[in-house]
């Protein structure tokens, strides 16, 4: 008897590390705009939270940030691919805060991205193939990282931590040519 295995249709995410000395000037200029943040969050949603802050409706615009993706896009380049930053925002947090299975599928963006700010919690991502050998996956935080992954790939958090869990997260468009 023969048996193979083969994956034909895996959910591939990349991950990019910035280093202490790349990442610390955003560490910075999110520090100096917190307030902005939390200030927006609660213009736009209605209602104050004490846990959970997004400038989702109305970014705030880091510069920092901007330096970074134009290190990604010309990682992309390298391989012939065209990426085109849409949209970010920011997410702050708290004890006991959550963010609902989502995902960021639209008609003009086809990846997201996560870039995490400090090392608190992790972010699940649900597999999108319900007869493989797992259900879901966690990414667990760490200050410098950026995770590229489908934008239709559904995922939630749930935080229990002490501190300000702080992500950017993204949509952008990446094709091959």
């Amino acid at each position: 008897m023969q048996h193979s295995k083969e994956h034909i249709f895996p959910t591939i995410i990349r991950r990019f590390r910035f280093d202490n000395d790349e990442i610390k000037p955003l560490l910075d200029e999110v520090m100096e705009k917190k307030q902005k943040i939390k200030d927006v969050s609660y213009y736009y949603n209605g209602t104050i939270s004490d846990n959970y802050f997004t400038d989702y409706k109305k970014p705030v615009k880091f510069r920092e940030y901007e330096i970074l993706i134009d290190k990604i896009i010309t990682e992309y380049k390298k391989d012939n691919f065209l990426f085109n930053l849409n949209y970010y925002w920011t997410a702050i947090y708290g004890k006991g805060s959550r963010h609902d299975p989502h995902h960021h599928r639209s008609i003009s963006e086809n990846y997201s991205s996560i870039l995490y700010l400090n090392n608190y919690g992790e972010t699940t991502f649900l597999s999108p193939n319900h007869t493989g050998e797992y259900d879901y996956y966690k990414e667990k935080a760490e200050v410098g990282k950026l995770v590229i992954f489908p934008a239709d790939l559904w995922h939630y958090v749930e935080y229990q931590g002490l501190g300000e869990r702080i992500i950017i997260s993204s949509n952008f468009s990446i094709q091959g040519y």
